[in-house]
């Protein structure tokens, strides 16, 4: 964390400073934000093969659907985002201190992914 006081600050005010303090310390911001969009297109357009629920090919229209229909076994979903970032920002000071660096297999592993995710697409439609 920054060296400036924060005891002195309001909590909003010290969320915000940790917060960019974070971001700033996050390498290649250009290729995670490149890699999110890329992402979050793929599910918007390619994500819910199983149109007879809802007929959405969206993973996020899906997900709308599955929010709003009461008494279902699916509820917990909204509470995975929230938890998944309250961990990461729980865990901060421990990313921020891993070394930073590409690993390059990582990019077949994700293309594998991407391609098994477009064949099962195209099977159920």
């Amino acid at each position: 964390m920054p060296e400036e006081n924060l005891e002195n600050l309001s909590p909003f005010r010290r969320f915000q400073s940790e917060f960019a303090y974070f971001c700033s310390r996050f390498p290649a911001k250009g290729l995670f934000l490149t890699l999110l969009a890329c992402w979050i297109g793929l599910f918007v357009f390619l994500g819910n093969s199983t149109l007879g629920y809802v007929n959405s090919a969206s993973v996020f229209g899906w997900l709308d659907w599955v929010l709003w229909l009461p008494n279902t076994e699916e509820t917990y979903i909204a509470f995975i985002l929230p938890i998944v970032l309250a961990l990461f920002w729980w865990k901060r000071e421990q990313l921020i201190n891993v070394p930073k660096r590409h690993w390059w297999p990582s990019l077949l592993i994700i293309l594998t992914g991407l391609a098994f995710h477009i064949i099962g697409f195209s099977a159920f439609q």
